[in-house]
């Protein structure tokens, strides 16, 4: 039996220029590390982005760039004791959709505004066990949430050594169906059960915040 150590990071990019308008940009990165004792105990875990850019000139003062991107983390943990091979495994995953726009209203200023919706799908565990095993199998309840954000900025750069930032952004943070949802008691007894079909909104949480930055 051999103990495994190994590790990779991988970077990829492209673009692509549709017209002197239009100019498309690929990237990625993926990630792995694996660590493994004699066929005993091993734990591996790993990240993968990909994100799909467009850039958009309108003309000489409007340009925006909209964003598609994906990102994955995931773990695993293996142990092998004879009758006891189990699996504890766990992962977060995102799509996200941005879009940033950018406008030039004069010499000394500039206005970006946007928006942001990301939608995660947590897998907080996953316990598998072979046949032979004194344990159960488990599996948590995966759960979703769906956050946003709208905002805009100005830059205003009134000297060479001046610059005064201001803006506004809105931001919310939804937990979303599908699944059950418990109220607890003092003593931590589940006492109501309430469950969400999906695309059903749980809860929200709303938050506005001013921002103004002088450098």
């Amino acid at each position: 039996n051999k103990s495994i150590l190994y590790f990779y990071d991988l970077n990829a990019k492209a673009n692509y220029q549709f017209d002197e308008k239009n100019h498309l940009f690929l990237s990625g990165y993926f990630g792995k590390d694996d660590l493994g004792y004699s066929n005993q105990f091993g734990i591996k875990w790993g990240n993968s982005t990909g994100t799909v850019r467009l850039n958009h000139i309108f003309n000489s003062k409007l340009f925006s760039n909209t964003s598609f991107i994906y990102s994955n983390y995931n773990y695993t943990i293996n142990i092998d004791q004879t009758t006891n091979q189990l699996s504890i495994l766990s992962k977060i995953q995102d799509y996200s959709l941005k879009e940033d726009m950018q406008y030039f209203a004069g010499e000394k200023t500039k206005i970006n505004f946007g928006l942001l919706f990301t939608r995660h799908t947590f897998s907080p565990g996953r316990f598998e066990t072979s046949e032979t095993s004194s344990f159960n199998p488990i599996t948590l309840q995966d759960k979703h949430a769906l956050d946003g954000a709208l905002y805009i900025s100005d830059e205003w750069t009134p000297t060479n050594k001046l610059k005064l930032n201001t803006g506004l952004r809105l931001s919310s943070f939804n937990v979303m169906g599908p699944g059950n949802f418990y109220t607890y008691d003092t003593l931590g007894n589940v006492i109501n059960t309430k469950s969400y079909s999906s695309g059903k909104i749980v809860k929200s949480y709303i938050n506005l915040q001013p921002r103004l930055a002088i450098t």
